[in-house]
Formats: structure tokens, C-alpha cells, sequence
């Protein structure tokens, strides 16, 4: 094993053979695409990071979405003020009575209309991630979801706008210093909502964003800072606020507590963005997110104190920008190390968006269809537990979502069944194929083509092509054991052995 300082020196070329490429995209992104891999040969890590970072697509919103937030979002949320106007104007009970059924209905409006765009931002994205060109920037950005956590709900006002700006902030800060990704957090709609910044004032402050900044976001819980602290850090974050029609940061002076703040020990006239400058220089600042980026790409494991404290000071040494920690990591002899494979357990997410990028699959148009099964398996859209976001790691796993993963490899080799589709979903179907997406599950021509080659060769495909570790004995002899029996059609022999590996513990991990 190397010292913490040689832990985090690029991996040397001559080692990034053709299982470290595997590896580097199973892992920065969600699957290990052959054209991929030929892309990479004769890059050195660096070199390979930087190719898959600098190569996604911009992201654009569907038309629905487009045409909600265009159309309706504005005129819905403004008839909810008027009735609710109109319910507290009322002067005789039968007045505030109508204006009470009147505020309720189009709130129900509101809702649904922000809920019909949500459902579609949530399964664009995922198509969108799918994309291999992509995947490792959406990773990221995902990684970021779950440490700078909303929630599309009645605490973020179910405001599909907002959802889909604040995954836009974060998407365009990525290459930021990890101040400047506070700051534009801090002035993130949904995150307005969803810790109470518009409700915080002069004289009354809300403690929940102080109180996160510190715990979430930048320090970890009970790591350099006292009650104290969040309270009169609170104050700096009085008169946060957004203009609702067109998502813009507001500032009101009137509302901000402009007097003297004791934070850190330091008394001084703070506001947001001070306070934030003033954390990063603390010592837990920074080990806090090389550590989370660490168990999310290198081990689900924490790694040894010593090795994250040695890359928190190379961090802080290149002003904390957050693209520069991530590119390090991954280029790194720490990441590429063999202690270090397969032991980062797959989410949701990237369990089914690798499962299609493997086996070279569309995602089906159906978004219920697929969100709701991500939902079953841990993972809904902008939907975490509670503030801290997802735990990851064995939190992904236990006999329930064990069996959602199990049956949904068996959907993917079972023809779609379009007989059963409604309207909706049918105009879905015929939209995506017009795209010119239509491979929506294993073909029997797919399960000819294996067939085809000899059962040892393709237990070594399989396992090379499929699993990120070398799995045992005695599972490469079962696989052969299938493969071998002449009471079974070929072709489903192929299928069995597929369904084995991609059912069994070595895929879950990369």
C-alpha cells in the first residue's frame, strides 16, 4: 500500500490497462461501454478523466415541461393567491366558504400540472443519463442531489420549476470552487422552500439552512462549530427570498439583520455569503466532501483519516474547486486499487442505467412505469428520506429491494406488452420510436448471436463484460453447468446464464 501523499498521485500509465478502463467508467459513470474503452487506449488517467467529463450534452427540458413552466405554472400559482384572497376577504361565511373551495381547487390544479411535469423532468433525465456520453456528468450531478438535498413536496411547495432550476445550478457549478457552489445553493428556489430561508427575518431568523450549511453541506454534524454559532449564523441569512413568477434571487435589506454576528469567534457584520467564506477556512471544512466523493467513487467504506485529511489539504491547496477534487480522485492510484474495486454497492439509479448501457438497451418511455420502480427499489426522483439525503452503501440493499432488482432483470428479457398500455402511454411509445428508440428489452436474435460462440468463452465474456471483480469457482461452474445441459434450447441456456449474472451479489456492486 502507498502513503497518504502517494495515495492520490495519478495512477502511472503503464498500469491503466484494460481492467483499470473498465473500472474508471463502471465507475464514473454507470457501465463500461466497449466503444468507450477503445476511446481511452493510449490516454493516461488524467487524460481519460478529462475525456469523460468534457464530452456530455447540453440538457434540455421536454416539451411538456417546457409548455407547463411557459403556460401554466405562472397562471396556475396566481389563481391559488387570488382564491386564497379571496377566502380571507370573505365577510359572510358563506363568502370565505366559496373562497375556501375555490383556494383548495386550484391548489389541486397547481399541484397536478407541477406533478405531470415533474413525472417528465424525472424520466428526461434519466434517458437523458443513460446516455453514456453523459452518464459520468449526471453521476456527478446526482452526487451533488444528495449532498445539497430538496425534496419535491408540500415543504418545496411541489414546484416543478423550482426542482428543475436547482438541478440546473448544480449542474452548471460543477467546474466551480466549492464556495461559489454554497453561494449559488443559498440562492436556489427550492432550497429557499425547502429550509424556510423566505420565512427567515430580522428578529425572527429560521435556523434550518444555518443549521444544514454546517451539519450537510460543508462541516459534518457536531465538526467545528457550537449552537451558538448556527443561531447567530441564522441572522446573516435573514431577507433570502425569490420572485416566484420568475424563480430570480431576491434580496431584501429591509429584512436582513445587518447588525453584529459573533460566528466562529469572530464578531463582525456577516451575511450569507461571509459566512459561507468563513467555514470553508475551517479545518473540518476540508475533509468533509473529499470524504462523501471518496465513499461515493473510491469505497462505501470510509477510507483510513490520515488519506482524506492528505487530499483535504490538496483541495484546499486548489481553492477548494470541486472539479479538480473529483478529476483527482479518479485518476488516482487510491481509486484505481484492487482493495478498492467492487465495493461501492450500486443505487437505483445506477444499477438500472448501467443494466441498459450493458446490455445496449433503451429506457422504455413509460415514466410512471419506471419511476415507480426506482421508487420500490430506495430511490425516487428529487424524493429523498429526510434532509440528509439517501445513506447509500448496505442502505441499498435488503430483501425487498433484493427482489424489485431480481424481477426487474427478468421485465428486461420479456417483450413490452403494448396490448396493455393505455392512450397516454401508447402516444409515448409511438413518440419514442419516432426518435428512433425502439430496443426496449433482449431480442432472441440478441440471445442467437451468444449462442453462437463456445460455453467458455462466453463465461469469460459474461464475467469480463458484465461483473467488476473476478467472481468464484464455483459461480463460473454453475454458469457452465447451464450452459451444458442439453435438455434446455440454446438460446435459452444463454438467457439463464445473463439472468445469473446480472441477478447475482457481483453486479450489484462496481
Amino acid at each position: 500500500m502507498f502513503t497518504p501523499t502517494q495515495a492520490w498521485d495519478p495512477l502511472p500509465t503503464k498500469e491503466f490497462d484494460e481492467a483499470a478502463q473498465r473500472h474508471l467508467l463502471r465507475r464514473a459513470g454507470f457501465a463500461a461501454d466497449p466503444r468507450d474503452r477503445e476511446e481511452l487506449k493510449g490516454k493516461t488517467p488524467e487524460e481519460a478523466v478529462a475525456w469523460l467529463m468534457d464530452r456530455a450534452q447540453p440538457f434540455e427540458t421536454t416539451k411538456l415541461f417546457k409548455d407547463w413552466q411557459e403556460k401554466d405554472r405562472v397562471p396556475n400559482r396566481r389563481a391559488v393567491e387570488a382564491a386564497y384572497k379571496r377566502e380571507q376577504e370573505g365577510k359572510t361565511m358563506m363568502e370565505k366558504d366559496e373562497g375556501r373551495k375555490a383556494s383548495e381547487n386550484a391548489r389541486n390544479k397547481d399541484r397536478a400540472g407541477s406533478e405531470k411535469a415533474y413525472l417528465s423532468l424525472g424520466h428526461h433525465w434519466l434517458k437523458f443519463a443513460s446516455d453514456h456520453a453523459n452518464s459520468p456528468r449526471e453521476r456527478l450531478v446526482n452526487f451533488l442531489e444528495n449532498v445539497f438535498v430538496v425534496d419535491f413536496s408540500d415543504e418545496s411547495g411541489y414546484d416543478a420549476g423550482n426542482t428543475e432550476l436547482h438541478q440546473r445550478i448544480l449542474r452548471t457549478h460543477l467546474g466551480a470552487d466549492y464556495e461559489d457552489i454554497c453561494r449559488a445553493i443559498m440562492r436556489s428556489p427550492a432550497m429557499i422552500e425547502y429550509l424556510n430561508l423566505k420565512q427567515s427575518v430580522k428578529g425572527a431568523p429560521n435556523e434550518n439552512f444555518a443549521r444544514e450549511l454546517m451539519e450537510l453541506f460543508m462541516l459534518g454534524e457536531g465538526q467545528g462549530y457550537t449552537e451558538d454559532d448556527i443561531k447567530e449564523a441564522a441572522r446573516a441569512f435573514t431577507g433570502y427570498g425569490y420572485e416566484p413568477e420568475t424563480l430570480k434571487f431576491v434580496f431584501d435589506k429591509e429584512r436582513h439583520d445587518d447588525t453584529p454576528k459573533k460566528i466562529f469567534g469572530v464578531k463582525r457584520d456577516y451575511d450569507g455569503d461571509q459566512v459561507i467564506k468563513q467555514i470553508l477556512r475551517l479545518e473540518p471544512a476540508k475533509v468533509f466532501i473529499p470524504r462523501l466523493l471518496c465513499q461515493s467513487y473510491v469505497n462505501d467504506q470510509a477510507l483510513p483519516p490520515e488519506y482524506i485529511a492528505e487530499l483535504g489539504s490538496q483541495w484546499a491547496a486548489n481553492r477548494h474547486n470541486f472539479a479538480w477534487l473529483h478529476r483527482r480522485i479518479l485518476a488516482s492510484r487510491m481509486f484505481f486499487h484492487t482493495a478498492n474495486r467492487g465495493r461501492i454497492i450500486k443505487s437505483p439509479y445506477h444499477f438500472y442505467l448501467g443494466m441498459l448501457q450493458d446490455l445496449q438497451l433503451d429506457l422504455v418511455p413509460l415514466r410512471d412505469r419506471v419511476l415507480r420502480q426506482l421508487s420500490i427499489m430506495g430511490q425516487q426522483f428529487y424524493r429523498p428520506p429526510n434532509v440528509s439525503g439517501w445513506d447509500g452503501g448496505l442502505a441499498w440493499i435488503n430483501n425487498s429491494t433484493v427482489n424489485v432488482r431480481r424481477v426487474l432483470v427478468e421485465t428486461l428479457f420479456l417483450p413490452l406488452d403494448e396490448g396493455n398500455l393505455n392512450a397516454d402511454e401508447k402516444k409515448l411509445l409511438e413518440a419514442d420510436r419516432a426518435e428512433g428508440k425502439r430496443t426496449y428489452s433482449i431480442t432472441t436474435e440478441m440471445l442467437e448471436n451468444y449462442a453462437q460462440r463456445q460455453d467458455a468463452d462466453i463465461v469469460s465474456h459474461l464475467c469480463n463484460y458484465f461483473l467488476p471483480i473476478e467472481p468464484a469457482q464455483g459461480f463460473r461452474d454453475a454458469m457452465a453447468a447451464i450452459l451444458a445441459d442439453p435438455k434446455i434450447p440454446r438460446p435459452q441456456r444463454v438467457r439463464q446464464v445473463i439472468l445469473a449474472v446480472l441477478q447475482s451479489p457481483y453486479y450489484q456492486v462496481c
